[in-house]
């Protein structure tokens, strides 16, 4: 948490919300890998209601993604991506925007703020409206009708008027859609991570058109604590025949060990596909010295995995844009990547764009 921010409680919502916090104090490296060995392969996906959209739980956040063509030749090579947590319990709100670009400078904007009442949201539908001095957005619709997002953000001179057209299988809500709790997790969540992008992106004063963009929509309502997590790795891969999309996570239980919290899906060719734990495979195969961390970090990998329905998928991800910070929370090293993706999926072979974030403790 920042220096500069403490949380304060709101005592009615704390209390409203404790047998929620409650359920962390109870949880055990046991239950939750009980919990995940339960989990089972879905043939088709869930789809977000109304009211998985909106404000649920002590917490809310959301990740927004823009990625789109700055060069004009045809290629998706700039993401933006929009963060924000809402936490009216504790008086918290985040809000961070990072530009990660083969082509653009790459950007970050990051504050949190001693107050919930930056964000407005509402509980039974996507409706989410914030405002401070560095910034400005709102965010509505639903899954059926598609999502309007219409942006600001004074800090890093980008601002937007973008329609998310979602595919109808382009959604993965994890853990079958039940709530997982760890020691610090007590959430919900999925991403919608295969969109068609309609508007505009600005930046710098410049205007893009976004024909031919892609977008992700992450949605989580709960408790969520990151600073249990050890390695996060979170894959967007978009293909002209659809995407595919991958997060890998290390939960620490400290002396008890690690837990993997991984789960994945797909949409090739229309047809969805579902990963779960050991079904994916990720792995570095070749590193860098990164100049802020003064350490090697991993620049191309290999990912192979197969569903517990016999799709297969096997890729080679090569990073073209990298930017490096470190975190708000504890000071974490992040990474974003833009990467190119080559390989095959169920025999075809395939070639896209996409990113990933790294995240290590």
């Amino acid at each position: 948490m920042s220096k500069e921010v403490k949380p304060r409680y709101n005592i009615p919502k704390l209390i409203r919300y404790l047998p929620v916090i409650l359920k962390n104090k109870f949880s055990s490296k046991e239950k939750v890998e009980k919990f995940l060995a339960a989990r089972k392969h879905m043939n088709e996906p869930l789809i977000p209601t109304g009211k998985d959209d909106g404000a649920q739980g002590p917490m809310e956040e959301a990740m927004w993604y823009i990625i789109f063509d700055s060069s004009g030749d045809g290629e998706l090579d700039t993401a933006v991506r929009y963060f924000w947590v809402n936490a009216p319990f504790v008086n918290i709100t985040v809000n961070d925007l990072f530009l990660v670009s083969e082509h653009l400078k790459n950007r970050r904007f990051s504050k949190i703020y001693g107050s919930s009442d930056i964000i407005k949201t509402t509980p039974n539908k996507a409706y989410i409206v914030g405002k401070a001095e560095e910034f400005e957005y709102t965010f509505t619709g639903s899954y059926k009708e598609g999502y309007k997002l219409v942006f600001k953000d004074y800090k890093t001179n980008v601002e937007g008027d973008v329609f998310y057209k979602l595919h109808p299988k382009g959604v993965l809500f994890y853990n079958n859609g039940k709530t997982i709790v760890t020691p610090t997790f007590n959430i919900r969540y999925y991403d919608i991570f295969l969109c068609y992008l309609e508007g505009k992106i600005v930046v710098d004063g410049t205007s893009y058109d976004l024909k031919n963009a892609r977008g992700i929509f992450e949605h989580s309502g709960g408790i969520f604590d990151t600073s249990k997590i050890k390695v996060w790795n979170w894959l967007n891969m978009q293909f002209p025949e659809g995407a595919t999309h991958m997060f890998f996570t290390d939960m620490s239980f400290d002396e008890k060990g690690i837990v993997p919290i991984n789960e994945g899906a797909a949409v090739i060719d229309d047809k969805f596909m579902h990963f779960l734990g050991d079904d994916m495979k990720f792995t570095p195969t070749k590193y860098h010295v990164n100049e802020l961390f003064k350490k090697e970090t991993p620049i191309e990998w290999t990912l192979e995995a197969k569903s517990g329905q016999g799709n297969t998928v096997n890729l080679n991800l090569k990073s073209t844009a990298e930017f490096s910070f470190y975190g708000d929370i504890s000071d974490e090293p992040v990474l974003e990547f833009m990467l190119d993706i080559s390989g095959e999926i169920n025999g075809k072979k395939v070639k896209g764009k996409g990113t990933m974030e790294v995240i290590t403790r």
